[in-house]
């Protein structure tokens, strides 16, 4: 499988997640994490990992840019950071 197709993966994968777990669970199926827990590979692409995020689940709490944002679960109110590519799960605010 190319990179490419494992970033679209990760996606849709993604965009199946409702808690910071399955989020970074969804993420660790397709790329290994870098310095946090979890990593998306496919941040100069076109799609990004903010955009695939459900918004009837996800509230994104922080943007800066599409390279720092965080986000918080209304299912169970987990919160996840993202710094360029990095993932980390956080405490909610």
């Amino acid at each position: 499988m190319g990179f490419w197709e494992q970033v679209d993966k990760a996606l849709a994968d993604a965009r199946v997640a409702r808690t910071a777990d399955e989020l970074i669970g969804a993420l660790n199926r397709w790329h290994e994490p870098s310095s946090g827990d979890a990593f998306f590979a496919g941040s100069g692409g076109d799609n990004q990992l903010v955009e695939a995020l459900d918004r009837r689940v996800w509230r994104v709490s922080h943007i800066e840019s599409d390279y720092h944002w965080t986000a918080v679960s209304g299912v169970d109110g987990s919160s996840i950071e993202y710094v360029e590519g990095d993932v980390y799960k956080r405490e909610a605010s």
